[in-house]
């Protein structure tokens, strides 16, 4: 693994877990549902580039005591856009944390995670170091178990480039996002991504979006959602943002089922090794269509 102008010194608990969903056994997880678990969280502070200090919300499977109920999970590292806290995220994150995935949300500074591009791996970095300790997510995740990254907008350019230069994250998430012009993905031309964007994105239009996509050499999904803009990824956009956005001409709940049906297959050929889950990948999913 390339190493990064960060490290991680310390990754400490701060506060109590937060419960958001029970776990139910006839949940099944399919057909872009919510699986099985419960889904909880607690907040890490990770020190890291010497004197700062990296927010890191860690979303896990959890039993009814809101106890870790997982070990060995996949691992979802998930970017937030550019000034769009995290928490605008994790109705994403509880969705896959009730599938078995633990997934750590960093949060930058001033919200723009160009501003430390590390932030996703220290955010990694910290998961596993929790997991390593003997406190509440203790073996929860591998040191060496499958990862990818995901990113919504600029979160997915930051996203893109960890995935390109980090040895051990297999996969990569584009939410209506694409990799910068220059990134280096000469290290990852075998590397698996999935790309969805919005019909009505006015943010990252879908053509710019599968334009942008083509230095990828590796296996690539991509799809655009029928009626979805670009804030339809994010819970309580503001006016400000919807007023420089397409128009949302579905229900959210809705396109977003839509794209989990896609995104859960992806991650569970991809990250699992599930080949019932990569022959469906060859298949049609409702509402998303592949130029």
């Amino acid at each position: 693994m390339r190493a990064v102008a960060s490290a991680v010194l310390l990754a400490a608990c701060a506060g109590e877990p937060v419960s958001w969903e029970d776990p139910d056994p006839a949940r099944l997880g399919i057909d872009g549902l919510e699986g099985p678990y419960g889904a909880a969280s607690i907040d890490l502070r990770a020190s890291a580039r010497a004197s700062e200090a990296v927010p890191v919300e860690i979303v896990y499977p959890c039993d009814d005591e809101g106890e870790p109920d997982v070990s060995d999970a996949p691992t979802v590292v998930l970017v937030h856009g550019g000034f769009v806290v995290p928490d605008r995220y994790r109705w994403l994150a509880v969705h896959w944390a009730t599938r078995g995935y633990v997934v750590a949300m960093p949060r930058a500074d001033w919200l723009l995670a160009i501003t430390q591009p590390g932030n996703g791996e220290v955010a990694l970095r910290a998961l596993r170091e929790a997991s390593a300790d003997d406190g509440l997510l203790e073996g929860v995740v591998a040191s060496d178990g499958p990862v990818a990254v995901s990113g919504h907008s600029l979160g997915g350019v930051l996203a893109a480039g960890q995935w390109a230069r980090e040895d051990g994250v297999e996969g990569l998430v584009l939410l209506a996002s694409f990799p910068a012009a220059g990134t280096d993905l000469s290290e990852a031309s075998d590397k698996p991504v999935v790309a969805l964007a919005g019909a009505t994105d006015a943010k990252a239009p879908p053509d710019d979006v599968e334009s942008h996509l083509e230095p990828i050499e590796g296996p690539l999904w991509y799809g655009v959602v029928d009626g979805m803009n670009h804030y339809a990824w994010t819970d309580d956009p503001t006016p400000v943002e919807l007023a420089g956005d397409g128009e949302q001409t579905r229900a959210v709940d809705d396109t977003r089922r839509d794209a989990q049906r896609v995104l859960d297959t992806w991650l569970d050929a991809w990250l699992l090794d599930d080949a019932d889950a990569l022959g469906r990948l060859d298949g049609e999913f409702p509402g998303v269509v592949q130029p």
